[in-house]
């Protein structure tokens, strides 16, 4: 199969030049194969981290908490209330209502309906999969009856759990975000190294074809990418660094060792 024969010419330095094609259907599916490895240390540690959380909801309430009492009971089934109401704590709009398509909503809000929960932002709507993330039932009709220290308990349980119950979709979002950068980054590296590489040929008889320089560095990237996910399992902030860094390395060292015999 050509993906398996395009992985060894990755690791063939010797007598890769001799294997160069010009870039083509398959050499593109291998460069995308090999962008999702290059995300797997990040994507790796989102999913680990649940996603590029909504922190600014959880920390809000642990930086401080509304003044406001809800008579409501919140758990993994949903809310229940005694009556609709709405407030407001660090920007953010709260509701617990029934969501309205037809409604006008604050610029940022969090609408809290039976049995999910919306975040609004501008135009943009998250929607949760329910109450996922209150495994415990949180009794917010104690807050009349609390001290300072209980009320900050349950505010920081009521924001906690609000950010929980989004997280499978944000770590899909995360995901899909991240790979799409990935492959965006890694398209701009290759085309502007091959670039760079084709300064090689002055002063020389015969070089690599620009689409030839393309393949080259695809097939380079195979071991940087190899190693970024053995050390993603080691330490995921270090992993697409040292890939960076070695896509540089194995290019320059191969062109300079073996280019230079092959090209005259």
């Amino acid at each position: 199969m050509f993906l398996y024969r395009y992985f060894k010419h990755g690791f063939d330095f010797p007598n890769v030049f001799k294997k160069l094609i010009p870039i083509n259907f398959k050499v593109i599916l291998y460069f995308i194969i090999l962008t999702f490895l290059t995300a797997f240390p990040l994507n790796y540690q989102i999913i680990r981290e649940e996603g590029f959380r909504l922190d600014f909801i959880a920390e809000s309430f642990q930086q401080s908490f509304p003044s406001n009492t809800i008579d409501c009971e919140i758990s993994f089934a949903g809310i229940v209330c005694e009556e609709e109401i709405y407030f407001q704590h660090e920007g953010v709009t709260y509701y617990v209502e029934t969501y309205d398509l037809n409604k006008t909503y604050d610029t940022q809000s969090v609408i809290l309906s039976e049995d999910k929960i919306y975040y609004l932002q501008n135009d943009n709507i998250l929607e949760s999969r329910g109450y996922q993330g209150f495994s415990d039932t949180i009794d917010m009709g104690n807050l009349i009856f609390s001290n300072e220290d209980e009320k900050a308990t349950l505010w920081q349980a009521f924001g906690e759990g609000i950010e929980a119950s989004f997280g499978s979709y944000i770590i899909f979002n995360a995901l899909l975000t991240n790979t799409v950068i990935q492959f965006v980054i890694q398209f701009i590296f290759i085309i502007f190294l091959s670039f760079v590489i084709q300064l090689f040929k002055y002063q020389l008889s015969s070089f690599m074809t620009y689409q030839e320089s393309l393949t080259f560095i695809i097939w380079m990237m195979t071991l940087p990418a190899v190693l970024s996910v053995v050390i993603a399992f080691i330490e995921p902030v270090f992993a697409s660094v040292i890939y960076q860094f070695m896509v540089g390395i194995v290019i320059m060292i191969v062109m300079l060792k073996y280019g230079r015999k092959y090209y005259r």
